[in-house]
Parts: structure tokens; C-alpha cells; sequence
């Protein structure tokens, strides 16, 4: 059996689940999964991926309280510190994945983010398949507006990046989305934007009062996160943010003609970006 232990938004998860599905494949194995970490990072994402696809997995459910605390200090302490990662001891991770792998195991317990197209990429169209939303109430006066329009979604991720003890992630400056919407302007006739956030409020006075941005487009808001990313998937074009969100809502998207924009630097202290981006995207 595989058991990958899911925690942070769907962004997150879904890379989780990618390299654990795909694995499941590669094995023969069963996949099962473990959302009890879920609430010790503290989480504010509502949506875990099991509840917005229709994806047949298995909850694991620890035997009592006193073993799950224990067992999710361990865990968070492997998290953390990254040479314990690299230890080939008690979960496959990203960094002793092929030590681990060679040993083949019966059970194996997968714990990391996962940030990397190459646990899944050869496995793209059986997770396209997989991943088909579950059903809930759509706006289909928003959904034939973007199907039948040249549509952009523009993703701007904010909350949590603002905050300074924030040392990984930063939100991306302005000046990022005017040359994105430039570079879509030339490529795309007609082009109609759709925008998505997490703090709709923001950027309508940073972006919009200022009168930087002057092209056709629709704010979507009051969304669950699902929704957004459901929206986002069936627009034909792309302008993301660095966030697992945003850009999953890029790489499920079927059009096979699709221009993906992405910012040139991902994380806010690390030059290189992970190895998640289709040689098709463009970096910006």
C-alpha cells in the first residue's frame, strides 16, 4: 500500500496526490491517504482534494488521539528540518525517493510538497482524467462568457504572502501583470480577463483605481476555492501567480494551444524555481 499524507490548500494537495497516484501506477500498489496534518499547520484553506474530485482513494484513520499527536510531531519534525528528509528511514520523500524505492517495500508512507513534474509528468493523462471535478452549482452565465470569449485568467495571490515572517513566498509585483497582459494583448485576439484572488478587495485598489489595468475583464468573486479553480481550468489562456493554485488551474486546463505566463522568480529567497513548468509556459 501507498499512504500519502495530504496537508496545506489544494494547490498543495495536488501535487501531493500526483506523485502518490502516479506512483500507485508505476507499483501496482493501492493508494490510501492521511489528512491528519492537516490541522497542525494551521490551515485556513477550507476545500481538501477528496471533496472537490471525484478521485477513488482510501482515508486512513489513526487507532487513537495520544498515537496520532505523536506520530504528526514526527512528522512535522521531518518537514522542518531538511536532512531528515534525506534520511531513508520512515517516509519516502523527495530526497531519498530512489533509496527507498530500490528497498521495495510493501507499505510505503509518502511525506513532502512534492514540487516537481518529474514524480507524475509521464502519467499527465491518466491524472487528466482522474481529476474531474465533483459536481456542484455552476454559473453558466460565467461559464459560457468563458468559453465563448479569448479568455485569461489572471491569478493574484495575496494573504499570507504579505506577511513579512513569511521567508519563502512574496506577492508578485505589479509590474509582473502589466507585462503578462502585454504579452497576451499581442498573442490573443480579442482578449477577455478574467480575475481571481484571494483578497478581491486589494486588488481592486492597487490595480484597478489606479487605472493600470483598462481591458475587458470580469472579477470573480465570493467563490469557494473549487469554484475558482473550476473556472480557471475552462479559461483558454493563463497568467499565474506563484502559487500551486493558480497553477494547477494552468496545467488542467485542456486547451492544446494554451499560453501559460509565469513569474521568473517563484520563491522570494531562491533564484532557482522548482521543476514544475512545461517547456510550452513562459516565464516572465
Amino acid at each position: 500500500m501507498i499512504i500519502q499524507n495530504f496537508f496545506g490548500g489544494v494547490g498543495n494537495q495536488l501535487f501531493q496526490y500526483a506523485a502518490a497516484y502516479s506512483l500507485s501506477l508505476k507499483s501496482k500498489k493501492i493508494l490510501y491517504y492521511d489528512y491528519s496534518l492537516k490541522d497542525t499547520f494551521k490551515q485556513k484553506h477550507i476545500s481538501n482534494i477528496s471533496d472537490v474530485f471525484d478521485i477513488d482513494i482510501n482515508n486512513v484513520v489513526p487507532t487513537n488521539n495520544f498515537f496520532r499527536l505523536l506520530n504528526n510531531l514526527f512528522k512535522r519534525l521531518f518537514l522542518k528540518f531538511l536532512f531528515l528528509s534525506k534520511l531513508p528511514l520512515f517516509f519516502l520523500t523527495e530526497n531519498n525517493y530512489k533509496i527507498v524505492l530500490n528497498r521495495k517495500l510493501n507499505k510505503i508512507v509518502m511525506l513532502g510538497y512534492w514540487q516537481d513534474i518529474n514524480f507524475f509528468n509521464k502519467y499527465e493523462t491518466n491524472l487528466k482524467r482522474q481529476l474531474k471535478f465533483k459536481n456542484f452549482r455552476k454559473n453558466f452565465k460565467i461559464l459560457n462568457l468563458i468559453k465563448n470569449s479569448n479568455s485569461i485568467f489572471i491569478h493574484f495571490r495575496r494573504g499570507d504572502y504579505l506577511n513579512k515572517s513569511n521567508k519563502v513566498n512574496y506577492s508578485l509585483p505589479i509590474d509582473y501583470y502589466c507585462k503578462a497582459i502585454d504579452f497576451m494583448k499581442k498573442k490573443v485576439k480579442r482578449p477577455f480577463f478574467f480575475i481571481f484572488s484571494d483578497d478581491i478587495n486589494s486588488i481592486n485598489k492597487v490595480f484597478f483605481e489606479k487605472k493600470i489595468f483598462n481591458e475587458k475583464f470580469k472579477i470573480l468573486k465570493n467563490n469557494h476555492d473549487y469554484e475558482d479553480l473550476f473556472y480557471m481550468t475552462n479559461c483558454k489562456h493563463s497568467i499565474i501567480s506563484n502559487s500551486t493554485f493558480a497553477w494547477w488551474g494552468a496545467w488542467l486546463n485542456h486547451n492544446k494551444k494554451k499560453i501559460v505566463i509565469y513569474p521568473n522568480l517563484w520563491f522570494k529567497n531562491f533564484k532557482k524555481s522548482p521543476d514544475i513548468f512545461s517547456k510550452s509556459w513562459i516565464k516572465l
